[in-house]
């Protein structure tokens, strides 16, 4: 009986701190980008494509990956935007809006390369409609990464390339919430002699 209470107590504690880190990561998104007045704002994260550090503007809902980069200035080298749907999805692309050519590159829940288009052009199409989209019969992926055009090129990105993302820092309020807890539960089972 001990053994099963200190191991919910665990879960619960696992739970409280991951719940805390990401309260934390969405009520104080430190930085954030508004690409016009009236789109949505981005968070951003530090991600890594082999041996390549970008800081990325963050598309996790249907709003934010319709959007877009869409009206936004080309981006440097270092940064782009990283596509994150609920599940592993066909993730299609089109390039209406757009003032400068990317390339795009897919990839599945473990970070290994499904797809990339390079030097993808802006559609210049009055009929948007028209535009063409791209990866539309692909394989479903769990992240899809835009960039300025020529960084596959001049970072030598292949089928072979991995993403990786770091995972989460837990900060001290996330700590101490823990150790109360664990101090908590175990005055409690012996109060009650479980």
């Amino acid at each position: 009986m001990k053994k099963s209470l200190l191991f919910s107590a665990l879960l619960v504690c696992l739970l409280l701190l991951f719940f805390v880190k990401y309260a934390q990561a969405d009520s104080s998104a430190s930085t954030a980008f508004v690409l016009s007045s009236n789109q949505s704002t981005f968070s951003s994260q530090e991600i890594t494509l082999d041996n390549v550090t970008l800081n990325v503007k963050i598309a996790d809902t249907p709003d934010k990956m319709e959007q877009g980069l869409q009206n936004s200035d080309p981006l440097p080298y270092t940064e782009g935007m990283l596509f994150i749907p609920n599940a592993p999805q066909v993730l299609a692309m089109w390039m209406p809006n757009m003032k400068f050519s990317l390339d795009m590159i897919w990839f599945d829940s473990n970070g290994n390369v499904l797809h990339i288009e390079q030097n993808v052009p802006p559609c210049t199409f009055a009929d948007q409609s028209t535009c063409p989209i791209y990866n539309r019969t692909g394989q479903p992926s769990q992240y899809a990464l835009e960039v300025t055009a020529g960084f596959v090129d001049k970072y030598h990105i292949t089928m072979n390339s991995k993403l990786a993302m770091p995972i989460p820092e837990f900060g001290s309020l996330a700590g101490m919430i823990v150790v109360i807890s664990v101090i908590g539960v175990l005055g409690i089972s012996r109060k009650f002699r479980f």
